[in-house]
C-alpha cells in the first residue's frame, strides 16, 4: 500500500482505505470552505502514508498494519492528528514509525505503536499535547519516541511497556508537564523542560534504567527507578 493526501486551503475531505499487497491509493477529495480533514486505512501491505494539511480546522486519522511507516504535517488553526499501527492485534503490526509535524493552534497529536517502533512528534504553538504508545504485547519492541513542543500549554506522555526503551521530550516554553513510563529492559529517558511551570513524572522498571532530567523555572520532578542498572 501507499497512499497520499495533500490538502491547501479550507474544506477538504479525503477517504482512503486500502488492504492487501503493495497497491496505490485511490482519492477523494471533495468539498470547499471551511476543515481540512483525511483518513487512512491501510491493512496487509508495505504501507506507507503522507498527510500534509495546511489551514483551518485539520484533521488526520491513519491506522497501518503491517510493514507501516505514516507522515502527517499540519499547519495551522484547529490541528489534531491520531496515527494508529495499528496496535495489539497479532500476529501483524509489525515495523511501525511515523512522524507527526503540527505547527500552530490547538494542536494536539496521538500514536500508538506495537511492534519495531519509532516515533517522533514537533507541535511548535499553542494548546499542545502529545501523546505515545508503544506498548509490545507479542514480540519484541524497539521503542523509541521523541516529543518536542515550542510553547504554550503543553504536556507530553509516553508509555513504553516492553522491551528496547528509549524516550526524549523537550518543552521549552509555557505551561510544561511531562510524563513518561518505562516499563522493562533497556529503559533511558530525558526530559528537558526550560521555561514556566515544569512538572516531570518518570516511572523506570526494570534493567538497564536511566534518566536525566533537567528544568527551569517552575520545577517539579520525579524519577522512580526499579531494577538492575
Amino acid at each position: 500500500n501507499e497512499a497520499i493526501t495533500e490538502q491547501i486551503g479550507n474544506g477538504n475531505g479525503s477517504w482512503i482505505n486500502q488492504g492487501g499487497n503493495p497497491s496505490g491509493g485511490q482519492l477523494s477529495a471533495p468539498g470547499s470552505g471551511g476543515g481540512n480533514f483525511a483518513h487512512t486505512t491501510q491493512f496487509n501491505g508495505d504501507n506507507h502514508s503522507d498527510v500534509y494539511q495546511w489551514g483551518n480546522d485539520n484533521t488526520a486519522n491513519t491506522v497501518q498494519d503491517d510493514n507501516n511507516s505514516s507522515l502527517i504535517s499540519q499547519l495551522g488553526d484547529s490541528n489534531n492528528a491520531d496515527v494508529d499501527q495499528s496496535g495489539n492485534t497479532f500476529p501483524n503490526n509489525t515495523s511501525n514509525e511515523s512522524e507527526i509535524g503540527q505547527s500552530g493552534n490547538n494542536n494536539n497529536a496521538l500514536v500508538s505503536q506495537d511492534d519495531s517502533n519509532i516515533s517522533q512528534i514537533g507541535q511548535a504553538g499553542n494548546d499542545n499535547l502529545a501523546t505515545v504508545d508503544q506498548t509490545g504485547f507479542f514480540g519484541t519492541d524497539a521503542n523509541e519516541s521523541e516529543i518536542t513542543q515550542d510553547g504554550d500549554l503543553n504536556t507530553a506522555s509516553v508509555t513504553q511497556n516492553g522491551n528496547l526503551n528509549y524516550s526524549v521530550i523537550g518543552q521549552p516554553g509555557s505551561f510544561n508537564d511531562a510524563t513518561v513510563s518505562q516499563s522493562g529492559t533497556s529503559n533511558d529517558s530525558s526530559v528537558f523542560q526550560f521555561g514556566d511551570e515544569n512538572v516531570a513524572t518518570v516511572d523506570q522498571s526494570g534493567t538497564d534504567n536511566t534518566s536525566a532530567v533537567s528544568q527551569d523555572s517552575g520545577n517539579t520532578a520525579d524519577v522512580n527507578q526499579s531494577g538492575t542498572d
